[in-house]
């Protein structure tokens, strides 16, 4: 794989474990709580994530047909439980893999059709799946943090 394209990659196959070991320290209703009713719950946000990856990469880049259905992440209150919500994760982060195989340094800058970010590119794509990822991995994590009456560290830095 092309070494952008691995990055870009291995920075997202970092999120994933980290949303992984916070669903195992939740029960399912505590992974479908909404904090406030306009907020979204981490069962939400999972659902978002894997219809972001598949939407973008999937849909978009790879055109595999993927039909995205984007209010239906967050109108979700209730859904799978942990073991579901990964397994959705990880079969987004497999199309992923296997789009992104044979893209070379050419296709960077290759034009995406996609209805945001405007006048995308394989590559401004990419960086946006990728950004919006860890953003949600962070309010996976704050919210796993709000659930949990211990003091466990989540990540592997002590905060």
């Amino acid at each position: 794989m092309d070494p952008i394209y691995q990055h870009l990659l291995d920075s997202l196959n970092r999120q994933t474990p980290r949303i992984e070991k916070c669903l195992a320290k939740l029960t399912t209703e505590q992974i479908w709580t909404r904090p406030l009713p306009k907020t979204n719950s981490i069962g939400n946000i999972c659902l978002h994530l894997a219809g972001n990856e598949n939407h973008y990469i999937g849909a978009c880049l790879g055109q595999n047909g993927y039909e995205r259905d984007r209010p239906s992440e967050f109108d979700a209150n209730e859904g799978p439980d942990a073991a579901g919500l990964i397994a959705g994760l990880h079969e987004a982060r497999e199309k992923t893999t296997a789009i992104l195989e044979p893209l070379g340094a050419e296709d960077c800058h290759r034009p995406v059709v996609a209805n945001y970010p405007p006048d995308a590119t394989v590559i401004s794509l990419l960086i946006h799946v990728t950004t919006h990822y860890a953003y949600h991995t962070g309010q996976v994590i704050s919210l796993t943090k709000q659930s949990l009456a211990d003091d466990d560290r989540l990540l592997e830095w002590e905060h």
